[in-house]
């Protein structure tokens, strides 16, 4: 079989492979992702796509929690300008928990601090591919997430993950984990996620605070809150 399809929550086995680490990811917005992005004619949003900045998160993890979130920098996007890949990434801060398999979520939307209790669960297709990204020969791995459009519309996207068995460790980048090995690359149809460094077992040691600040919402009830703030304008 080309593909296995299966989901994965955890094995905890593999969590005797390290204790505690970091993982650095830099996030890219994928700019050739806009259709006949050379045929724009209004060079104003052209030069918004273009010039979109990378952004860094952080990975922290234990043997039983996971913390992601972006590492905020002195030159981030002015106010004035509209940050693509902000938006497409869903920013947030997101905790795991694997223990009682407790996924939270904590966003600032809509001026206000929101704390989504029940995020999706992905099911993985496991493929046969492999690709070799930096030092790391990955795995391929599938997943799919629904979304809605402005119309309303249900829009099913497809993400892939490229994940290796060498470095034994489910946690991934936001609630995207459960995977055999860490995601060294993850993409999303408008933006991409990558390592570019990974530090385990540091003397450093960074405290995971579970998110507890927010107006507890499920994820569709966050949906119909901002579908209902949309509608306004």
């Amino acid at each position: 079989m080309k593909n296995i399809l299966c989901t994965l929550f955890f094995f905890p086995s593999i969590f005797f492979y390290s204790q505690n680490g970091a993982a650095i990811y830099e996030l890219s917005f994928k700019s050739n992702s806009f259709k006949n992005k050379d045929s724009i004619k209004n060079a104003g949003i052209k030069q918004i796509i273009d010039n979109q900045k990378n952004k860094i998160y952080v990975l922290h993890f234990e043997k039983d929690e996971s913390i992601f979130f972006e590492e905020e920098h002195l030159d981030a996007v002015s106010s004035n300008k509209i940050d693509l890949t902000s938006i497409f990434a869903d920013k947030g801060t997101y905790y795991f928990n694997r223990k009682s398999k407790e996924l939270l979520i904590q966003k600032d939307l809509l001026g206000e601090t929101f704390l989504v209790t029940n995020p999706d669960n992905y099911v993985w297709e496991l493929s046969n591919d492999k690709l070799k990204i930096g030092d790391y020969m990955c795995n391929k791995a599938i997943t799919y997430k629904t979304i809605k459009n402005r119309k309303g519309e249900s829009i099913k996207r497809t993400i892939i993950a490229w994940y290796t068995n060498s470095i034994p460790i489910n946690y991934g980048i936001k609630d995207y984990y459960g995977l055999p090995g860490l995601i060294i690359r993850l993409d999303e149809p408008m933006i991409s996620y990558e390592l570019k460094s990974i530090s385990l077992n540091s003397k450093k040691s960074f405290v995971i605070k579970k998110p507890l600040k927010g107006r507890k919402v499920t994820n569709d009830e966050l949906e119909k809150l901002f579908e209902k703030s949309i509608r306004k304008f």
